[in-house]
């Protein structure tokens, strides 16, 4: 079992590196003014319903903005993989079992490449 958790540890943690690098190139290349960590902290103090599209509109305020897609992709990811207050200092991924971690990440990149042949969701069990 615990090898297990080592290898959700390891995988959310790779992913949590590709999500963070993908989001200063976005950033950059919208040429938005605020900074990868000042969009961790504003994922870290959610505590509302609305914070996810709070999120979408910060990720789309600038003047460069490709599509809004790109933003709520990045919302999606950084509110599934990145600690949240809402979550008692944990993420979604953290707190889901390794198997269904696993089956979100394959619709979320099929969702992204344009192949989702039907939603994916998942509920955290009281």
């Amino acid at each position: 079992m615990q090898a297990m958790e080592n290898v959700k540890k390891e995988f959310i943690m790779k992913k949590r590196g590709e999500i963070l690098s993908e989001l200063g190139d976005y950033l950059k290349e919208i040429k938005h003014d605020m900074s990868v960590d000042q969009i961790l902290a504003a994922v870290k103090n959610d505590d509302d319903d609305e914070a996810f599209d709070e999120m979408v509109i910060m990720l789309s305020e600038s003047d460069d903005v490709p599509d809004s897609e790109t933003a709520q992709e990045f919302a999606m990811e950084l509110f599934n993989y990145f600690p949240r207050k809402s979550f008692g200092g944990k993420s979604l991924a953290e707190k889901m079992p390794f198997d269904e971690l696993q089956k979100m990440e394959e619709a979320f990149q099929k969702l992204k490449d344009g192949t989702a042949s039907s939603d994916y969701s998942y509920t955290l069990p009281d």
